[in-house]
């Protein structure tokens, strides 16, 4: 079973766009990247753009990518 996260509105966000940026890659190298490692181009921009509608599995590909050491590198639930 997957766990599918929600849309950014709903209380996550996404630390994708801040990670791509301090690796000091563009969004055409990240998205290739994912290609790369077996994600669709689509889900690529989506992630870059801070998009948090992803499945674990997703997630933990786009850990390894970035270099990120657990899943909250990438998504966190903003409190308050």
């Amino acid at each position: 079973m997957e766990i599918m996260l929600g849309t950014g509105t709903n209380g996550l966000k996404s630390f994708v766009p801040d990670l791509i940026q301090k690796k000091g890659w563009d969004t055409k190298r990240f998205v290739a990247t994912c290609m790369l490692s077996g994600l669709g181009q689509d889900t690529a921009y989506r992630l870059s753009r801070g998009d948090t509608n992803f499945n674990t599995d997703t997630l933990r590909k786009v850990a390894e990518i970035l270099g990120a050491s657990t899943l909250t590198d990438l998504i966190d639930i903003e409190r308050g």
